[in-house]
């Protein structure tokens, strides 16, 4: 299986808790952070989980996006943020709430 033909990785499995974390950690950081930069497959992968998404503000994270490559590290912290937000299933928001699924 060549890697366009592998299957995309599940957004909650790219925006954990603890990349997150990192990624708001990284603004007080003024070097480049690897928590905030996205591969080809991860980015695909939450275009196609905001295309399912009915909020309004999914057409905004899917410009986010498209200019990702151009985009501060602190842009892209905040764009993480908003993509966990967006592609979150509702189970998982529970887990979040309740303490579970947290990565330590």
């Amino acid at each position: 299986m060549t890697p366009a033909e592998s299957p995309l990785p599940d957004p909650n499995d790219i925006l954990t808790s603890r990349r997150l974390g990192a990624a708001i950690g990284s603004l007080a950081d003024p070097a480049p952070h690897r928590a905030v930069h996205l591969d080809e497959q991860e980015r695909l992968a939450i275009r196609q989980a905001l295309h399912r998404s009915a909020h309004p503000l999914a057409g905004f994270a899917n410009h986010l996006l498209d200019d990702w490559g151009q985009l501060a590290d602190d842009d892209r912290a905040a764009g993480l943020l908003l993509f966990a937000q967006l592609t979150r299933h509702p189970d998982q928001e529970r887990n979040l709430d309740t303490g579970r699924g947290v990565e330590r």
